[in-house]
């Protein structure tokens, strides 16, 4: 079957589709209806011989990555993930169908009950694949977040991560490079964002020189960072649990979308990547406590986390390594979601400045007037993040 049926809305191919995930060979669709939700994703709606109900589904141009994930191990997760019904993947790319679920319950409007189903599929996503390397290590599209720690104890490390060369350029050391393995390039942007900010004098308030000397230590030697990352027990991580990507419906359930960054990696760094998420959109939707009463959610948080894998790992599961890891994952959470969002607003800025003079002191009104409105919503958020991440940092 070839994807530009599905898209045209031939409804022989439809048919195809639907007589084979339900199991009826009695089933006809007699009309498609498409609508554009965005460049990337269409819902169809299936109109059924002798039906008055349509089906809807949901289908997107993605990554190779996400549409292999959705064939091959999707279905062992059927409690997270949406149907999916038809799935083509090329060396370039790849397109899904997928059961169209809808999000009744945004994440401004989780309750404390929302917030801890999610965390409790996070863990069950990770108990699912728990120290299992080896068997993931089959699907040869999925790779390794960060490398582990002893890559001759029976796990292969991909050709590319073994000699990678190094480039003498910005802040990485060739000692960060031989350790960075896949993050290699994502060091190199953090450090492109250090040197903007350095250039434009910090971001007052937000980032300040402390932060910096953080992150070009790191950047010099992460091994105290990923090392203790390293030494726990792989798993198969999403990679962006964020909360948008969690879509809890009226009946309960509760799927996990977006799979492009899925990967083998510890499961500390999804957590991390979950609870800064949600504390963003709290701050984009004008709900964001004060930050004594958002660290007392974040530790709550972990604790409902770390009593979930003790429940269903015990006794392979030591909740003590996992909490002394969650300094490390908050460091490289920065480095690695939030330096190069940073070079992406600063950068230019720093280019402009190099040439038109002395370099403008970073303000909300400046930012406001380059079009980087997303920085200013977000300044309480970030102010907070890089002072949890300068102590954090002294923890290592």
């Amino acid at each position: 079957m070839r994807i530009t049926e599905l898209i045209s809305g031939d409804v022989a191919a439809w048919t195809t589709i639907v007589r084979r995930q339900l199991g009826a060979a009695d089933l006809t669709v007699t009309a498609v209806l498409a609508d554009a939700l965005s460049p990337r994703l269409t819902r169809f709606q299936l109109t059924l011989a002798g039906h008055s109900d349509p089906i809807s589904l949901v289908a997107k141009k993605t990554s190779t990555r996400e549409a292999l994930f959705y064939r091959d191990l999707a279905p062992r997760l059927g409690f997270l993930t949406p149907r999916c019904w038809f799935g083509h993947a090329n060396r370039r790319r790849g397109w899904v169908v997928l059961d169209d679920v809808p999000q009744h319950r945004p994440p401004s409007s989780w309750r404390e009950g929302d917030a801890s189903r999610v965390i409790g599929n996070l863990a069950a996503l990770h108990t699912a694949y728990w120290n299992r390397a080896q068997e993931l290590q089959a699907y040869e599209w999925l790779d390794w977040f960060i490398l582990p720690v002893d890559p001759d104890a029976g796990i292969s490390l991909p050709e590319p991560y073994r000699f990678y060369p190094y480039r003498q350029e910005q802040a990485v050391s060739s000692h960060a490079v031989a350790n960075a393995g896949p993050l290699v390039e994502i060091f190199l942007k953090a450090a492109t964002a250090v040197e903007a900010l350095e250039a434009l004098g910090g971001w007052p308030g937000v980032v300040g020189a402390e932060a910096l000397v953080a992150v070009r230590d790191l950047l010099d030697d992460p091994v105290p960072m990923l090392h203790t990352l390293r030494t726990l027990p792989p798993t198969l991580i999403h990679g962006a649990p964020r909360p948008d990507h969690w879509h809890l419906t009226v009946f309960a359930d509760c799927n996990l979308l977006d799979w492009e960054r899925v990967a083998l990696g510890p499961a500390v760094y999804d957590l991390v990547s979950l609870l800064e998420a949600r504390e963003q959109a709290l701050t984009r939707s004008g709900l964001r406590p004060s930050p004594a009463a958002s660290e007392l959610r974040f530790e709550t948080m972990v604790d409902t986390y770390l009593l979930r894998l003790y429940e269903s790992l015990w006794p392979l599961f030591d909740a003590r390594a996992m909490r002394r890891a969650l300094p490390a994952a908050r460091c490289l959470y920065v480095l690695v979601d939030w330096l190069p969002r940073l070079a992406d607003w600063f950068a230019p800025l720093a280019t402009e400045a190099a040439t038109s003079g002395p370099p403008t002191r970073i303000s909300d009104r400046m930012l406001a007037r380059v079009g980087r409105r997303e920085a200013v919503a977000l300044r309480p958020y970030l102010t907070d993040l890089f002072a949890r991440f300068s102590a954090d940092y002294r923890l290592l």
